[in-house]
């Protein structure tokens, strides 16, 4: 019973497996104010991610993604804005999680592991939501025979049949589904060209290179994951108009500063957990600003966690 009601994870994640967190419920916990430190500090990031950056950003993503016909520019930047909505809502998330769990002496998984910084789809899902993909990988790709395949059109069946469904267990639509569907296409074109698996390109140009093109392929995958219905995405890319009007070129201008200037308290966090314990009195007051920055940012958004709606 507490396996499956454990609160600091009950609605989304991350995904534990019995293997992994039963012994932690039958072994002895004791107080830890090493643990305890830990935990703070991860919910103190949590809230951050989520009030500050996610729920900032988020009111610019949906007046976006609420017009008529965008053009294309803007829309652009909307899905751009909106990779760093989705990106620190749910690590926000999974940080106040396994913050709480720390503190009270339970170990969570890691849910992500710098996923924009991907190079490829099979690392992208190595990274993003490790423990939901590693759930599709283990009870859906790999039962339905996974690389053990002998023919290309096989292994494609199988890649859409498990990405196809991961993106209908976001909701009963069909965008989500053609999300699902297009990460199976890309990883399976990249497996094609002898760039999938465990492949890493050589020399920091060939991997900044592959970072990119992964990251600009993850946000057209947003856009099928954000739009309200393929029907309004396909209007949209029809009108193909590129930057529209003046205002409309202004607002994706500033769109654009924003999602720069919300990304600061993502890279600080990042530089606050390398600093060494030499080094406490920065941390603290790194920490005290980000509590500062809450109680200011706390009740302007006041949006769910995306991932309360799936």
């Amino acid at each position: 019973a507490l396996f499956v009601s454990f609160f600091p994870q009950l609605v989304a994640g991350p995904i534990e497996r019995a293997k992994r967190f039963l012994p932690q419920i039958t072994s002895l916990r004791s107080w830890s104010w090493e643990r305890f430190t830990e935990g703070w500090q991860l919910v103190i990031e949590g809230f951050l991610f989520k009030v500050m950056v996610a729920d900032s950003i988020a009111v610019y993503v949906n007046k976006i993604y609420m017009m008529e016909s965008p053009p294309l520019f803007l829309l652009a930047v909307g899905t751009l804005a909106f990779s760093l909505q989705i990106y620190a809502d749910f690590q926000g998330y999974t940080h106040l999680a396994r913050g709480f769990a720390k503190m009270i002496g339970f170990d969570l998984v890691i849910n992500f592991n710098s996923p924009y910084l991907a190079v490829s789809p099979s690392d992208f899902w190595r990274r993003w939501h490790i423990s939901f993909s590693s759930w599709i990988r283990d009870y859906l790709y790999i039962p339905l025979g996974g690389s053990r395949v002998t023919h290309a059109w096989q292994f494609f069946l199988v890649l859409c049949a498990s990405l196809g469904l991961s993106g209908l267990w976001h909701g009963a639509a069909w965008h989500y589904v053609i999300w699902g569907l297009y990460h199976a296409i890309i990883l399976f074109t990249y497996y094609g060209i002898g760039l999938g698996g465990r492949w890493q390109p050589e020399g920091w140009v060939k991997t900044w290179l592959a970072r990119l093109v992964m990251f600009v392929l993850t946000n057209i995958g947003w856009m099928f994951f954000r739009a309200a219905s393929i029907k309004w995405l396909s209007n949209v890319l029809s009108d193909a108009r590129f930057l529209g009007s003046g205002n409309e070129f202004a607002t994706a201008l500033a769109v654009l500063g924003l999602i720069v200037l919300f990304s600061i308290p993502i890279f600080v966090m990042r530089w606050l957990k390398s600093i060494s314990d030499n080094n406490s009195n920065v941390k603290v007051l790194g920490y005290a600003t980000a509590v500062f920055f809450i109680l200011i940012y706390a009740g302007v958004g006041n949006q769910d966690f995306i991932y309360f709606q799936f």
